[in-house]
This record gives structure tokens, C-alpha cells and sequence, in this order.
């Protein structure tokens, strides 16, 4: 079965669908590593760090960030080298997609063309208006005593083109009266067109689907569901890096719906300290290289053991 356009799902229409106990037979998400490249290197050794910011409110495929992420990886591997830079997906694909499948008789794999340009084929005309008969009227068609029971309810009904034919066949045939003796005049003209829309171009056309009953639909994808000012992607590598590092996530940004901007930020790598602070608090010992991350000191413990008090701070 094809998947649908990733236009038909870009914006974000109703609220967060996630899989569940009750959400079963989701797919898996195409993405399944959000960290690529030197991940163990040192927080100290990548003080350059860029950023892949949306400037749209929509919803982003697990395929499309994982081909961001190919695309990203192949870029930085040839030109830097694969210990010189990593990657970090910042957003997770949790929203569960659904598609209404249209068919369940055969050939059901195949999704119809659903509500898109659904105004139908011509089938039969109908008569659409039953006017209120008036009282000058009445008398040339029932006895007065009859008159209470006479409806006079404007509502649009449906007569079938085939049912008024029907009828004039039924009550032409002169049995009782004669056919000298009586005149039929049909008042209803059957001038509206019934459509429908067929949801096959295969073989089997001529039968129609359920349409949109019970159009809940099942689970295809995944996607994450971001909003203005969201991170969608951070790299972080060496200064002398840095042209090669715009050059990937700009090549990387093609693979998204809508405006994305790249930004280069003015923190040391992954970590939430500014440049000026982060030299200033290493050298002084109140952070501690922990992996990628740094850690803050709790100025707790011994204090032949604190860096803190060794460096002669309180």
C-alpha cells in the first residue's frame, strides 16, 4: 500500500495521538539513532554548536528527519571526517498518523482517491421541491371533509425519477373508469442530478466504497509535531568547522516542509553556559566535564576533595 502525500499531514489539525494501549499496530519510526558522529568526545573538545530552528507550527515525518539525518551525516563525513562533529535530533516522532482505507472487498490494499474531487459522476435526476398546495386548489382534489389531512409540509423530499414513472404505468391502465373518463398530469419534474462518487479507478469501479462511515482509520507513520522556535537538529564540532557545519544542515534543511532557519549559537557545545561564562567556570572548577555534558558543583562534601576550596573559593 502507498502512502499518501506528506502534504496531508503537515499542519497540526487535532490534538496529539501517541501510541498506547488503546493506539495498537503503530508502525515504527523510521528514525531510530538521534545521536551520530563523535558522541563520547569530550564536552571541551566541540565548542561550535548549530542550530536547525523551524519557523513553522506543523508536523514532521519520521522520514523526513531521518533523511535529514543521512543527509547531514553523508555531508560532515567527507568533509571533516566522522570524529570531528555530532549530531544531535532534537525532535522525537510520537504523533501517530492514520489513513481512512476506502475499500473492503477486493483490492482493499489499494487506497482510493477518498474526498479529493468528490463531486461525482451523474446517476439519475430526482424532483427536489413539493409546494404547499393551496386552499383554491384543495377543493378540485379532496372532498372538504377530507381537508385536515391534507400534509403541508415544505421540507425537501426526494422522489425518484424511476418512481414517478412508476407510478404513471400503475395508475394508467383504465381498469375501473375507463380511459376516456380521466386525466393524469404528473406535477413533479425530476430536474436534480444525484451524484456519485465512485472511490475506484481499478477494476471493480462500478462498486462503490464506504466512503467516509467509520472513517477513523488505522495507523501508518509517525510524526513529531513541532512548533515556531523549535530545535529540530543540533551539531556540534570545532571552530575551523564551522563553514562545513552550516554547508550540512543547510543541504539537511531541504528534506523539511516550510521555513527553517540555521543559527549558530553563542553556548559552548550541548551546554547551557555561554562561551565567556563556561572558560570562566571550567578554569575555576565549578563545572566538571561529565561526557558531552557538563555537571555543576554542589559544594558539598569533604573539603580536602572540593575543587572549589582547593582553588580558593568558598
Amino acid at each position: 500500500m502507498g502512502r499518501r502525500p506528506a502534504r496531508c499531514y503537515r499542519y497540526q489539525k487535532n490534538k496529539p495521538y501517541i501510541k498506547s494501549r488503546y493506539c495498537r499496530g503503530v508502525p515504527e519510526s523510521k528514525i531510530r539513532i538521534y545521536d551520530v558522529g563523535a558522541k563520547k568526545a569530550p564536552v571541551d573538545l566541540f565548542p561550535f554548536v548549530a542550530h536547525l530552528v523551524c519557523d513553522e507550527k506543523q508536523q514532521i515525518s519520521s522520514e523526513a528527519l531521518e533523511a535529514a539525518r543521512v543527509a547531514i551525516n553523508k555531508h560532515l563525513g567527507k568533509t571533516v571526517g566522522k570524529d570531528n562533529y555530532h549530531i544531535r535530533m532534537r525532535a522525537h516522532p510520537y504523533h501517530v498518523l492514520r489513513a481512512n482505507k476506502m475499500l473492503s472487498c477486493a483490492g482493499a490494499d489499494r487506497l482510493s482517491s477518498g474526498m479529493r474531487h468528490s463531486n461525482g459522476l451523474s446517476v439519475r435526476v430526482t424532483h427536489t421541491g413539493r409546494q404547499t398546495i393551496g386552499s383554491g386548489t384543495r377543493k378540485h382534489l379532496i372532498g372538504s371533509q377530507n381537508m385536515v389531512r391534507v400534509g403541508t409540509h415544505t421540507n425537501v423530499v426526494v422522489i425518484l425519477s424511476d418512481s414517478l414513472s412508476q407510478m404513471l404505468i400503475d395508475g394508467n391502465t383504465g381498469k375501473t373508469v375507463g380511459k376516456d373518463n380521466y386525466h393524469i398530469r404528473m406535477r413533479a419534474h425530476p430536474y436534480h442530478v444525484l451524484r456519485a462518487n465512485k472511490m475506484l479507478s481499478c477494476a471493480g469501479a462500478d462498486r462503490l466504497s464506504s466512503g467516509m462511515r467509520h472513517s477513523y482509520g488505522k495507523p501508518i507513520g509517525v510524526a513529531a509535531r513541532v512548533d515556531i522556535g523549535q530545535i529540530l537538529l543540533s551539531v556540534r564540532a570545532k571552530d575551523v568547522h564551522e563553514p562545513h557545519v552550516i554547508e550540512a544542515i543547510r543541504r539537511g534543511k531541504f528534506k523539511f516542509a516550510g521555513r527553517q532557519k540555521i543559527l549558530k549559537s553563542l553556548k559552548w557545545g550541548f551546554t547551557k553556559y555561554h562561551r565567556e561564562d563556561y572558560v570562566r567556570m571550567r578554569r575555576s572548577g565549578e563545572l566538571a566535564a561529565d561526557g558531552n555534558i557538563v555537571k555543576v558543583h554542589n559544594r558539598r562534601g569533604p573539603l580536602e576533595k572540593s575543587a572549589l576550596f582547593l582553588a580558593g573559593q568558598e
